[in-house]
């Protein structure tokens, strides 16, 4: 099955401009991961997100496309109407929370996809996070103040924080999964996790922000990177086809040339082309503090797992997040 994951900055001014964007989909691909940036809620209605999720087409008996929405949204915009509302639409919720706000209220919606914590870099205690949220049973996720998306890859003293408590959190029987981790544990255990630090989002994903503007991803870093805009996009081709996508591609094919001999390079594939922008100040310059912490980690997780094969550990002493991944891993037929 094709998968592929879209992203979009819905408000109340581009309702039409969402719906013909995620129409362009469905007649290419089988399932469709679909995160809608939602950054005031209130300005929107039950009506607006009806007309943006009726987007499944069919033949017939058959349906051309399955959506998987998720919605992101502060914790603050939420309330109990919309939170029905997306249990009645079977619709996930990625929660922007700051440090140490009670989420207890949304634990009875059992709609809660992961909370984003978004917190300080003096309060990036991972200790305080995990025993504050655990007992809600649901994913998380850290931002820090000031620092790109992949903490451990991007910055160097939380990337060592992390390290120091990963051992610790391995061993937590009742913690939950912490988003940053998933991605190493799982190629440590011999795959590429579908996660855009470590696989390839060229093509895959495709985000259209407030003004209908379409780029491969979020990041802000992109703006000179766009693929056009959805007033002037009548077909999927009109995007794999534009100069601009050619571009992208040819400075990605670049970089990843510098990668090839690297016996690392079939699963990081060369790393992210914004995280070069970033702190390269080229897509096509390799990302160096990317590459020496990509294999920092990747040794480093291996190691963790290695010990704890030697100790002879029982899957019931471990996270059970990390058992869940572990068991995903033992199910998937290939592996790199």
């Amino acid at each position: 099955m094709e998968i592929i994951d879209l992203s979009l900055s819905l408000t109340s001014k581009n309702v039409e401009k969402a719906k013909k964007y995620l129409s362009l989909f469905p007649f290419y691909y089988n399932q469709i991961n679909c995160l809608m940036y939602v950054e005031e809620l209130g300005s929107l209605n039950a009506a607006i997100f009806n007309n943006v999720i009726k987007t499944e087409e069919k033949v017939g008996e058959f349906n051309y496309c399955l959506f998987e929405n998720t919605v992101e949204v502060k914790l603050e915009e939420l309330n109990k109407v919309w939170l029905n509302y997306f249990k009645k639409h079977d619709i996930k919720v990625n929660v922007l929370l700051t440090y140490k706000d009670d989420v207890s209220v949304l634990q009875k919606y059992n709609i809660i996809n992961k909370l984003i914590i978004r917190c300080k870099r003096e309060e990036f205690d991972l200790t305080e996070i995990n025993n504050l949220y655990k007992k809600y049973q649901i994913p998380l996720d850290v931002k820090v103040k000031g620092i790109g998306d992949s903490i451990l890859i991007n910055d160097d003293e939380l990337s060592k924080k992390m390290q120091e408590y990963f051992p610790i959190w391995l061993s937590d029987k009742e913690g939950t999964l912490f988003v940053p981790y998933r991605s190493f544990v799982d190629s440590a255990l011999g795959g590429s996790y579908k996660l855009c630090i470590n696989d390839s989002c060229i093509g895959k994903n495709f985000y259209m922000d407030e003004k209908g503007n379409i780029f491969t991803c979020n990041k802000s870093c992109l703006n000179k990177y766009s693929y056009g805009n959805m007033s002037e996009i009548e077909t999927l081709d009109n995007i794999y086809l534009a100069k601009e996508f050619e571009r992208f591609v040819s400075k990605n094919i670049t970089r990843r040339k510098g990668c090839a001999s690297c016996s690392y390079f079939k699963k990081c594939q060369g790393g992210c082309p914004s995280d070069s922008l970033l702190n390269q100040g080229k897509i096509e310059k390799i990302n160096e503090n990317y590459c020496k912490n990509y294999k920092i980690w990747e040794e480093f997780t291996k190691e963790e797992i290695k010990k704890i094969i030697e100790k002879k550990k029982i899957l019931k002493e471990l996270n059970p997040s990390f058992r869940n991944l572990l068991i995903d891993s033992l199910k998937m037929d290939i592996r790199l």
